[in-house]
């Protein structure tokens, strides 16, 4: 996901120099020590706090500063103690706790505090986390779904890796292997349901997991990207999603935008995409997953049908284009909004993405 973020940086920073706007992008010193890129200014730069923050003190004339992690909560406390006059945006996408690990949950809860109180705006990319953050910050939350680098395809030279066929095997995604208390359930499902297709296992799993459901038809196949991504959810049967609520909705999106069936929890968010085009399961309910699965399987010609429908709606909503766009256009609103307030010149703005 990482790669994704990097990509999804580059196109929002090559827009707004194409608009004029001086935009400084802080990168990974082991990563490029160079120091610009089509126009763009580039500040190798540690991912501490305190580092990024110093690497930011030296940037004149800085209006809007976006940061793309939660993890940077107390940079964003630095910001708006030291640099009063910036515009702060936050990006909050996915994350995790485990719900064993009560300080993950409190150092969570905290990071969601400062950001809630120091930032100027809030991005966040679905509909649970806009309502979450309603309700726990007067400051503008904007709902800026994720964007998808779309390459349709049905090329499958990536699936033979594993000896796979089109159609012929029951995709899984997993985000993080500390709570997986749903994906082992899942399994349990797919087993109890007496299914003869082979299942690939794509993302985060625990060894505990591997251990348990170690058979020649489940291949763990790990985080995959690019091309391989693509094709492995392109060509699946279907593809079932047991990332929490919380947690990267790429795959799932990726899936849909291929056509490509999907069993997914019972969330606003999930239902705002797939409407009555998909089936869903209740979290950490093995009578819901069994009967769903089943149902899938049953249905699976009609269950086909349904995800042509969903399929060109994330085509359209989830370009990279129109996130882009949109994204620019929150930029040059609360800047243009600063300006008015500062009542200075609407010249030139600079934004630093780190």
């Amino acid at each position: 996901s990482s790669d994704r973020l990097e990509y999804q940086v580059e196109l929002t920073a090559l827009e707004l120099t194409k608009r004029n706007h001086s935009v400084h992008v802080l990168t990974d010193p082991e990563y490029s020590d160079l120091d610009s890129y089509q126009g763009i200014s580039l500040h190798p730069t540690k991912s501490s706090a305190w580092a990024t923050f110093r690497t930011l003190l030296t940037i004149p004339n800085l209006d809007v500063v976006h940061i793309m992690s939660l993890n940077q909560a107390l940079l964003v406390a630095l910001l708006s103690i030291f640099r009063p006059k910036v515009r702060l945006f936050i990006s909050i996408n996915h994350y995790h706790t485990s719900k064993k690990n009560r300080f993950e949950q409190w150092t969570l809860f905290r990071r969601i505090q400062i950001v809630s109180r120091f930032a100027n705006e809030i991005i966040v990319d679905r509909t649970e986390l806009r309502e979450f953050f309603i309700q726990h910050t007067t400051k503008p939350v904007h709902l800026l779904e994720t964007p998808l680098d779309i390459h349709l395809t049905r090329q499958n030279g990536s699936i033979k890796t594993w000896n796979l066929s089109r159609r012929q095997y029951i995709l899984l995604h997993s985000h993080h292997k500390n709570d997986q208390k749903t994906l082992r359930l899942m399994l349990i499902s797919l087993k109890k349901n007496k299914l003869l297709w082979p299942i690939v296992i794509m993302g985060s799993v625990s060894p505990e997991i591997k251990a348990e459901f170690t058979a020649e038809t489940i291949h763990f196949i790990g985080g995959v990207s690019g091309q391989t991504e693509r094709e492995i959810i392109a060509n699946a049967r279907y593809f079932i999603d047991t990332a929490a609520s919380n947690e990267d909705k790429y795959p799932l999106l990726m899936a849909m935008a291929h056509s490509t069936p999907v069993l997914s929890e019972y969330t606003s968010t999930h239902r705002s995409w797939i409407k009555r085009n998909g089936l869903y399961y209740y979290r950490e309910n093995l009578a819901s997953m069994i009967h769903s699965v089943r149902f899938m399987e049953e249905s699976y010609t009609l269950i086909s049908h349904f995800a042509y429908k969903y399929a060109p709606v994330i085509r359209e909503n989830h370009t990279t284009e129109g996130f882009t766009n949109r994204l620019v256009f929150v930029y040059v609103n609360a800047f243009t909004q600063k300006k008015l307030q500062d009542s200075q010149s609407l010249e030139r703005i600079s934004i630093p993405i780190q």
